[in-house]
């Protein structure tokens, strides 16, 4: 074909499919963890994901999962990575907001202590660093602190501190005597010589720490956005499962860190908290709902099926993309 005729080809292909060559579409999507749980979006933005599917992402981290609902509420936000916990409570007070991929659904956090602290009964009286109220950090602490035998509300003094990077400095420097931290801050906080209290990782249970939202009238207007940002972030778990360079890059981008070793561990911890297919999971919202209607009963009427949307991600699947992603390893 001449040269000419390329650029005419291109031309009439331009007119069919306007913006697919020229103008990306815009997402407006904000994180709510500053840690290894956002790895998959900051992979995506890195490694030009995003741009690959045609997508300009501007990604804005705010404080806890909370503020990141009402941003996304407001229509402030396109899509959000905000912990399960939220879309429940938000969905009583009649919010409307679903869960279109997974991202982490166990608990992948650690509670640390002042280095004089080595029971869980010594927290009594003590401060705790969260990131907001109704965050999953606060969700997260409240839980741990039930089976510890303390009362959340009682027991202890919860202080509203931001991400992580905040509350590690609030507990180095003393202005906390216990926060909740996870990759890549655990490892630092035990390289500095402070032990866990509680791994709620070990617990095993599935529970939605972050997820990706958004509202359905977005995602029924925008149907043709949400498919390729759920292939854009679906090929940087690909990414994050089979290189490492990928996500070196994002956490030194992200995150600050340089320390090569710190890096490697954050990755070989979160690779495996990443589905190969990030459908949205039942049994950990069902946690959520089982556990907060134990004070909240009218939170019982909720259904797991009310709160997801699950279709992305299985036609992404069903047309064998996710299992031809791994075939080219």
């Amino acid at each position: 074909m001449s040269g000419l005729r390329k650029i005419l080809a291109a031309g009439i292909i331009g007119l069919l499919f306007p913006g697919s060559l020229f103008a990306a579409d815009r997402v407006t999507l904000i994180y709510t963890f500053t840690s290894g749980s956002t790895l998959p979006l900051w992979v995506a933005q890195e490694a030009g994901l995003f741009k690959k599917y045609n997508l300009e992402a501007l990604l804005i981290s705010v404080q806890g999962s909370a503020l990141g609902a009402q941003a996304l509420l407001s229509g402030d936000a396109d899509v959000a990575a905000l912990g399960g916990e939220v879309v429940v409570l938000s969905a009583l007070k009649g919010g409307n907001m679903k869960i279109f991929a997974g991202m982490v659904d166990v608990f992948p956090s650690m509670i640390f202590a002042a280095k004089n602290i080595t029971r869980p009964e010594q927290l009594k009286g003590k401060k705790i660093a969260i990131s907001t109220f109704g965050s999953s950090s606060d969700f997260s602490v409240r839980y741990a602190l039930r089976k510890m035998g303390l009362n959340p509300d009682k027991d202890v003094t919860m202080l509203q501190v931001g991400n992580q990077p905040n509350r590690f400095a609030a507990l180095t420097s003393g202005a906390v005597e216990a926060t909740i931290i996870n990759p890549p801050l655990t490892l630092q906080a035990k390289r500095m010589g402070y032990q866990p209290l509680v791994d709620l990782a070990a617990t095993g249970l599935k529970y939605p720490q972050a997820e990706l939202v958004s509202l359905p009238g977005y995602m029924k207007s925008r149907e043709d956005i949400m498919r390729r940002l759920v292939q854009a972030y679906t090929e940087s778990i690909y990414l994050i499962h089979t290189q490492k360079g990928p996500s070196q890059r994002a956490l030194e981008k992200f995150m600050k860190i340089n320390d090569s070793q710190v890096i490697d561990d954050t990755i070989e911890s979160y690779r495996n908290y990443f589905p190969k297919k990030p459908y949205p999971s039942v049994e950990a919202i069902k946690f959520v709902i089982d556990y907060l209607s134990e004070k909240q009963p009218e939170i019982k009427k909720l259904k797991p099926d009310q709160l997801i949307e699950p279709r992305f991600v299985r036609e992404l699947d069903e047309s064998g993309f996710i299992d031809q992603l791994y075939r080219r390893r």
